[in-house]
């Protein structure tokens, strides 16, 4: 959370600023709706770093790139430029084969912007908002989501070594393969449907976590810790070997047939007797359910 924390204090001093934009735009807004040219550079860009303090994200596979900007933006912030031309000035930036797109702390303009991108797949992308979702569907390989309140939703995409915080914002993964994350929230809720399970890791303050059918293997684990969030875990489907679930507060209830451990109202273990996940459950005073 340390790398989180430092982004978060670098752009939380612009929040106040983001909120004025949304709520009171300026008298001189005009609406945009442009596509950006794909740079020259394009067929050598493998990331793509999108950060969007403005407005929404956008992301979808396709066969190739292109870029559509819409929303509402003072006409002094645009000056004398066409807005696709004023776009690729400000907010597009190359490095070896990184492409930067958006609007970061750094730069200041009156008004909403949302960036609806595609790209081909198995392209690299990291993602970065402040009070917008991000929203992404396809095969691109997830490789970072950072929002403060902002929702996140990512769809049939590739998470593997992937890092997803959220301070208020729900997380909801649906349909990924092999997932590989590490998944951050204060208070926001954590949803993973219908996907595949391989190295897991949760974190969460308040926000409740749900998982429900989903595949597990042989390779499978699992380590979910809330302090006062519940945690739902039900309808897996693949081999297991160790459920384990911990609360001192809450209350513990696991369906699941297998060899328990002696146990006691703050702690049970239950053993397979084969090989399989491994699914450890940790809560202060949520409660925690496998059904």
């Amino acid at each position: 959370m340390k790398e989180f924390g430092t982004w978060m204090e670098d752009v939380v001093e612009t929040m106040a600023a983001e909120l004025t934009n949304h709520s009171n735009l300026p008298v001189d807004c005009m609406s945009v709706d442009f596509i950006v040219p794909a740079p020259k550079e394009i067929d050598n860009i493998n990331t793509f770093v999108i950060e969007n303090i403005y407005g929404e994200i956008h992301l979808n596979e396709g066969n190739s790139f292109k870029l559509l900007v819409n929303g509402q933006i003072s006409k002094k912030t645009i000056g004398e430029m066409q807005s696709s031309e004023w776009f690729t000035n400000k907010a597009i930036k190359i490095e070896d084969d990184k492409m930067f797109i958006g609007f970061n702390n750094d730069t200041s303009i009156k008004g909403i912007i949302d960036l609806n991108l595609t790209l081909p797949a198995g392209k690299k992308v990291i993602c970065k908002t402040i009070n917008s979702s991000v929203k992404i569907k396809g095969s691109l390989d997830i490789e970072a989501i950072k929002t403060i309140s902002g929702d996140i939703r990512v769809n049939d995409s590739n998470i593997s070594n992937t890092e997803i915080e959220s301070v208020n914002g729900v997380i909801q993964l649906e349909n990924n393969k092999n997932i590989t994350a590490q998944i951050n929230s204060t208070s926001g809720d954590i949803i993973i449907r219908r996907g595949g399970l391989n190295k897991l890791k949760i974190n969460s303050v308040n926000g409740d976590v749900n998982i429900s059918e989903s595949g597990i293997s042989l390779e499978t684990e699992v380590k979910i810790i809330t302090t006062a969030g519940d945690i739902n875990v039900e309808k897996l489907n693949g081999p297991w070997k160790s459920v384990d679930a911990t609360s001192r507060k809450g209350e513990i209830v696991i369906d699941w047939k297998g060899n328990a451990s002696p146990a006691n109202s703050q702690k049970i273990c239950i053993k397979s007797g084969g090989e399989g996940a491994a699914l450890y459950s940790e809560s202060l005073s949520g409660n925690i359910k496998f059904h």
